[in-house]
């Protein structure tokens, strides 16, 4: 019998994962200690292949990762290096979770601003002033070196017990979107991968938050969120007066008016100074220490280095320089005396042993047999019964086969004519049907099963997931040796025909994925349009299933 082969999750080579921080779209990250690491604990995010098997995406990831390790300001994570792993096709072919690589960077020993902002709901201008600046720093020094973020949000930005901010999460712009309450107008518009105007709109966003406890525009409905980052005016009720120029500035609707990062960082500064005096920085650095102080995790102390073998032998005991005693006498080690070997006893009657006789028992009497009880008549029954189950289970499985070996669509009397003559299939033409792969393709699957529902309608398989991924549509009830058109939300998936039952089945993805990328959580129709063979309109098809795409 062959023996499955067990693969284990790949992991950063030499490292020992202390706790897992995060669990997302663009890989799990753990705290971890690396052997041979200078400065202790590490960040370690393991980069899923999923998002590193597409060649153009790869390259722009790699090419991201070697600009941030350029980087090196107290505003941005530092990153150490990226471990790349060996065989990322061939590990997603086996499994879509498998890893691709590893970012290993700074681990910082703060509290994110989204669970400052969750405990105490809004921050003092000065405070909400030193974060907008000190992201805009970040952002600005990215952006020198060719870099954009792709994913400012509150959950990115870290401030430590000393009430400095860090902004993590640079290197991941070509995979990811950003999260829809901070998305530029640009973006919602399809104009394609994130830019550094795209990351000032964004950190405007999370200054709005910082200022009023929410976001411009509180999100709802996605489609209704997109019309009010496109096209809404910006609500600024809630900012204070003299911040509200910011505000505008960060969050204009065009990208060519928004000014860059280090322009608006340093129209911040002279707000701060005009509003808040020379030393508005030293104010919200301590208004944000006494925030996030009693919110941190302290990260766990460092592990002492082993101790070499001669340290951890035990050290034997000190030597006495005074010299032993010198005894008297030494002792004879032969005995005294030695003892005279006796003679062994000849055998004779004298000395045979005497035998004790055994006692002989009585023979056990055997109990007589039991009669043939209840009990036993039921469990007689039962076994009986249990044969004749197993027998008819076989006898149902091979009906069962055979029936799926001719194409029958009558269950296990599949062989059967079902209905009058004239609805066979074999009275009519018919298109070929084959057995339906499980392997995705590169092109869309036509291939029909053999078994067509009894109950007309549409079905989907899976009935969630992300924009890559493939869906498996089938259904019964349409237009018999003609075609129907498979329709996500507004866009055709393609077309499929149909054979004479009425029946279809084929495997599409997702159509326009740019565009729908930016909808994760919500949830679309995808129903079917049906045409004779000659291409003339015949109806909408059956009911109408939902898919629901996740992120």
């Amino acid at each position: 019998m062959p023996v499955a082969m067990v693969t284990r999750p790949w992991r950063l080579p030499g490292s020992t994962e202390v706790r897992e921080l995060h669990d997302g779209r663009c890989g799990r990250t753990a705290l971890a200690r690396v052997h041979g690491e200078s400065g202790g604990l590490v960040v370690v995010r393991y980069v899923p292949a999923g998002l590193l098997i597409h060649q153009r995406r790869a390259e722009a990831f790699q090419a991201d990762v070697e600009r941030l390790a350029g980087i090196d300001v107290p505003e941005v994570v530092r990153l150490r290096r990226y471990v790349k792993a060996k065989g990322v096709a061939a590990a997603y072919s086996r499994s879509v979770s498998a890893v691709g690589g590893a970012l290993v960077s700074d681990a910082v020993e703060g509290v994110a601003l989204s669970r400052v902002l969750e405990v105490h709901g809004r921050l003092r201008a000065s405070a909400a002033l030193v974060v907008f600046h000190r992201i805009l720093r970040a952002l600005a020094a990215a952006s020198d070196r060719g870099l954009v973020h792709g994913d400012v949000r509150p959950a990115k930005v870290l401030i430590d017990g000393a009430g400095a901010v860090t902004v993590s999460g640079f290197g991941l712009a070509a995979l990811t979107i950003g999260a829809p309450g901070v998305r530029a107008p640009e973006l919602w518009r399809g104009a394609g991968a994130a830019t550094p105007a795209a990351d000032v709109y964004a950190a405007a966003c999370v200054f709005h938050m910082c200022l009023t406890g929410d976001l411009p525009f509180p999100l709802v409905q996605l489609f209704s969120l997109m019309a009010r980052h496109t096209t809404a005016p910006v609500p600024m009720t809630a900012v204070p007066g003299p911040l509200r120029p910011l505000i505008a500035d960060g969050l204009t609707k065009n990208p060519e008016l928004r000014p860059g990062a280090r322009m608006l960082a340093s129209a911040v500064e002279r707000v701060a100074v005009t509003e808040l005096g020379p030393h508005w920085k030293a104010r919200g650095t301590a208004a944000l220490r006494n925030l996030a102080a009693p919110l941190l995790e302290e990260l766990p102390a460092p592990v002492p280095a082993p101790l070499a073998d001669a340290e951890r032998a035990t050290p034997p005991p000190a030597q006495s320089t005074t010299p032993p005693p010198v005894p008297l006498f030494r002792p004879d080690p032969r005995p005294l005396f030695r003892p005279q070997p006796q003679p062994r006893p000849q055998p004779g009657p004298q000395h045979e042993p005497r035998s004790r006789p055994r006692p002989q028992l009585p023979p056990r009497p055997r109990p007589p047999a039991a009669p043939f009880v209840g009990r036993r008549r039921v469990l007689g029954r039962a076994r009986l019964i249990f044969r004749l189950a197993v027998l008819g289970a076989g006898v149902a499985g091979i009906l069962y086969g055979v029936s799926q070996l001719f194409g029958g669509d009558g269950g296990l009397f599949g062989l059967m004519p079902q209905g009058p003559a004239s609805s066979r299939p074999s009275d009519s033409p018919s298109t070929a049907q084959g057995r339906a792969s499980s392997r995705p393709s590169d092109s869309p699957s036509t291939a029909q099963g053999g078994v067509c529902p009894a109950a007309g309608g549409l079905s989907l398989s899976p009935s969630s997931g992300d924009i890559h991924t493939r869906i498996t549509v089938s259904g019964s009830g349409v237009v018999a040796n003609g075609k129907v058109e498979v329709i996500f939300h507004t866009n055709p998936m393609g077309s499929v025909p149909t054979d004479s039952r009425g029946c279809f089945r084929a495997t599409f993805p997702i159509p326009n994925q740019e565009f729908y990328g930016h909808f994760p959580g919500a949830q679309f129709d995808v129903h079917v349009t049906e045409y004779s063979s000659g291409d003339v309109y015949q109806g909408n098809g059956p009911s109408p299933q939902a898919f629901d795409l996740t992120r």
